[in-house]
């Protein structure tokens, strides 16, 4: 201990625990290891002036809302080592419900030397700046990046920052990923718009911490087994994993975060390609349905023959994507899973829909067979039998290896995750009731805005990560109000000039 103290490696003392708080042990699937250990700022670019008491006054009367009370919760580590909840019973100054800061510009966006490098919308795909770039603007200096900000201090759960300039402000919010995922968030900011507009029938009832529905998936064992449950990797093959991912993890180098725009024109003109091609296939088949491929089923297969050619693995690994999906529905009671019946569920009810491919194959086909591929994996997976299957599974494994590692594949697998955000309509946030002063034009004239007063042009996520994680990995947050798709995205520094000659290089009816 006296070596460790040496290295600055000694930690300060747990906060003393308030007799009043209520504490709630962490639940199992918010309290995965990954999500201790990423720390979320995401961003939200408003083209208009928010007045900031407004928004720090209806933020604290949410909290004052039944169960919302319990987001000013602190996160503590027990003595046992588990992470647990402390609920004030009140908030105060001195313990408020959550810390809003702010910092004022007397200046337009487009002057201040970084907010004038803030992303903007494009015509043609484009992979535009890192968020290292712009990342202090938007997040105070101060703000938590790990989760020893938390334990270690009275932290509330929530730090948000307002940038304001003279036309424009950008709000961020802070989080530990333990709190919640993208589809928590999006009821969050729903709470509040609807406390902002003064409508507080609206709010919908909390559900989260305590009252999760998640403690249903708490079995070891299921009805059916997971699909890919035979691919399941174990023993020396796990050993492996891990060699082989601190070798790839070591060599790969520094990694970059960047932002991508991808125009809807473009996305449309693949969807309506990739369904015709799919259609002549199927056409030939008596009785066939006519294929159906979303938006983002499209994207994604794309985005993934895009990344790979840039990553240049082997032709013969096995490539793994993760489409993580949202099944709040599926866990729910079903007296509260009714459309009527306006929950919200404030935590982590995510899973990946598996498709795993040979590398040469998905290079082969063209968008229209991979995007169907995934359509494919997300229908099979999405169900309750396999959510349930897929849960016990990651039960088990952790029961019987004491990690949390549940694997599908080969040891050298290629891993890539896809983290989808447009259910939860992101940039359809309305903040209106906050506005003071409208900044980008509206009218005709001068180029016009897409999006209505009080809601986003634009969203960036970034993630403070402080554990080895693969590469290849980010959030889609969805599509703004003119149809531009955004997402944010990591791979190693070598590899996105790779990535940038294909995106610029393709037209909107090109297909990669």
């Amino acid at each position: 201990m006296e070596i460790l103290k040496l290295f600055g490696k000694t930690k300060p003392p747990r906060p003393v625990t308030t007799p009043t708080d209520t504490i709630v042990p962490l639940g199992f699937w918010d309290g995965r290891p990954y999500q201790h250990s990423i720390c979320m700022d995401v961003a939200y670019r408003f083209d208009d002036v928010l007045d900031v008491k407004t928004l720090d006054r209806s933020l604290t009367r949410l909290l004052q809302l039944g169960d919302w009370h319990k987001l000013g919760a602190r996160l503590r580590r027990n003595d046992a080592g588990q992470l647990e909840y402390h609920i004030p019973r009140e908030y105060t100054a001195q313990r408020p419900g959550f810390i809003l800061t702010s910092e004022s510009y007397p200046m337009k966006a487009a002057e201040h030397p970084l907010a004038s490098k803030l992303p903007t919308a494009t015509d043609t795909p484009r992979v535009l700046g890192t968020v290292d770039e712009t990342i202090s603007l938007c997040r105070h200096a101060q703000a938590p990046q790990c989760l020893d900000d938390y334990i270690y201090t009275d932290r509330p759960q929530l730090t948000i920052h307002a940038a304001a300039f003279t036309d424009t402000t950008i709000l961020t919010i802070t989080f530990l990923h333990t709190l919640m995922d993208g589809m928590g968030m999006s009821s969050f900011f729903a709470a509040w718009a609807a406390v902002l507009r003064g409508q507080e029938d609206q709010v919908p009832t909390f559900l989260g911490f305590d009252t999760t529905p998640m403690h249903t998936l708490k079995s070891t064992t299921s009805v059916e087994p997971f699909v890919l449950q035979g691919l399941l990797l174990k023993g020396f093959h796990m050993i492996l994993v891990a060699v082989h991912f601190l070798w790839e993890y070591f060599w790969r180098g520094p990694e970059e975060q960047h932002i991508l725009c991808i125009p809807g024109a473009f996305v449309d003109g693949m969807r309506s390609q990739a369904i015709q091609e799919l259609n002549t296939t199927t056409g030939e088949k008596a009785h066939s349905p006519a294929p159906f491929l979303s938006e983002s089923d499209v994207l994604l297969a794309w985005w993934t023959k895009v990344t790979i050619r840039a990553l240049n693995p082997a032709p013969n690994r096995l490539l793994a994507l993760m489409n993580i999906f949202d099944f709040r529905s599926l866990v729910l009671p079903p007296d509260l899973a009714d459309p009527s019946q306006d929950v919200a569920v404030i935590g982590n009810v995510t899973f990946p829909a598996y498709t795993l491919l040979r590398v040469r194959d998905i290079l082969a086909m063209p968008v229209s067979q991979l995007a169907a591929h995934i359509r494919h994996s997300l229908i099979q997976q999405r169900t309750k039998p396999q959510v349930e299957a897929l849960a016990a599974l990651i039960r088990a494994t952790l029961e019987a290896k004491g990690v949390d590692a549940t694997l599908f594949g080969e040891y050298d697998t290629v891993l890539m995750a896809w983290s989808n955000w447009h259910k939860g309509r992101l940039f359809e946030i309305d903040f209106s009731a906050a506005v003071t002063s409208i900044g980008a034009p509206t009218a005709e004239g001068e180029r016009r805005r897409a999006n209505p007063v009080g809601r986003p042009s634009y969203i960036i996520a970034n993630a403070c990560v402080h554990s080895p994680m693969p590469t290849n990995l980010g959030p889609m947050m969805g599509k703004d109000a003119a149809g531009n798709w955004w997402l944010t995205w990591k791979l190693p520094q070598w590899a996105w000039s790779a990535v940038k000659e294909q995106v610029h290089g393709v037209g909107e009816s090109k297909l990669a």
